[in-house]
């Protein structure tokens, strides 16, 4: 049970990261705001 709890905290760590990579990219991506925006509203990890 400890094990699980361990992963679990890694995969949320790793989750936050990886949603603010996504972000950082998408901002910075010369992609039209009308699709990058709710992109970026769709990310709603802590």
């Amino acid at each position: 049970m400890l094990l699980v709890t361990a992963l679990a905290e890694m995969v949320k760590e790793y989750t936050v990261v990886l949603a603010a990579v996504v972000e950082h990219l998408f901002s910075q991506a010369p992609s039209p705001a009308r699709i990058r925006l709710p992109i970026l509203q769709s990310l709603s990890f802590p």
